[in-house]
């Protein structure tokens, strides 16, 4: 229905064409959404980091950083278990 309607305020926009259109949009959200589902979890792990290093926010980002570069790891999927532990994590020493 929402193409149908996309596709009567476009001139010359067929209905396929607004389909495909809606699709991208959807999928252009879900990725805005899951960027920003990331986001909060990286600032979350932050404080968690921060209070418990007893460091400043920025310091605490490049310790996770760091720590998620070494470990070859994604840094929303490392900052979600430093949530999950309580700001508990390993960096390893170079």
């Amino acid at each position: 229905m929402q193409g149908r309607k996309l596709a009567k305020s476009a001139p010359g926009l067929t209905v396929g064409d607004a389909a495909a259109r809606l699709r991208l949009l959807e999928i252009e959200n879900a990725q805005l959404r899951h960027a920003l589902e990331s986001r909060v979890i990286i600032e979350q792990a932050k404080g968690c980091v921060s209070v418990r290093r007893g460091v400043p926010v920025e310091v605490a980002f490049e310790l996770i950083r760091g720590a998620s570069r070494s470990q070859r790891r994604e840094i929303h999927e490392l900052a979600a278990e430093i949530v999950a532990n309580a700001g508990h994590f390993t960096v390893e020493r170079r």
